[in-house]
């Protein structure tokens, strides 16, 4: 008898440690996957203001955007925020199994610190995992309407093969809320698109 208990004694710390073992080669695995992406994200940053696309924040002031490209939308040039308004939101996008990420942030427009009366849409970077690595994507959620340039999108959370957030479009303030801002999910593998209902927060 206390052979068998000894022996289910040691079954039962075997299977804990083989458990602990899992669980924190997956947090590992995990905490790993978020670094790439944040160091993923940083290149994107810096190639972004190598391209013209945003200005860096020590550097944005309206003269920047003389020399510089200006966002379609707003005729206005952008430049990035602080580091701290970049939002990650990490989910296995693609089901390969690796994490992945969305990052969003609204970007500063005008002389960068005035937003005074200005609807600045929100920025998304898809930092997407494959058999070579990690790739940036900041165009996926461009012209998934046919009149892209009168709607704003903005994300607000992600799940596998899943993007939720809230369509805005834009001039219709003057009718009824429903109308003009909706809450959607788009699917990563075909964008396709769903009007939904959720719970407000």
């Amino acid at each position: 008898m206390n052979k068998a208990i000894s022996s289910f004694s040691i079954f039962l710390i075997s299977a804990s440690v083989i458990l602990s073992s899992c669980t924190n080669d997956k947090n590992a695995q995990k905490k790993s996957e978020e670094v790439t992406i944040e160091r993923v994200f940083r290149n994107w940053r810096e190639n972004a203001v190598i391209q013209g696309d945003f200005c860096p924040k020590d550097s944005c002031t309206s003269s920047y955007f003389s020399k510089h490209k200006k966002n379609t939308k707003l005729g206005e040039g952008l430049g990035l925020p602080d580091t701290n308004k970049f939002h990650f939101m990490f989910a296995d996008l693609n089901d390969d199994k690796q994490l992945d990420a969305l990052v969003t942030f609204h970007p500063v427009c005008c002389t960068c610190n005035d937003t005074t009366g200005k609807v600045v849409p929100q920025a998304q970077v898809i930092i997407l995992s494959s058999k070579n690595g990690y790739t940036s994507d900041n165009t996926f959620f461009d012209h998934l309407f046919a009149d892209s340039l009168s709607i704003n999108i903005d994300i607000d959370s992600v799940s596998a093969n899943k993007f939720y957030g809230t369509y805005f479009k834009i001039g219709k303030q003057d009718t009824s809320v429903e109308q003009y801002q909706k809450s959607i999910s788009i699917a990563f593998d075909t964008k396709k698109i769903k009007f939904i209902s959720r719970k407000k927060k």
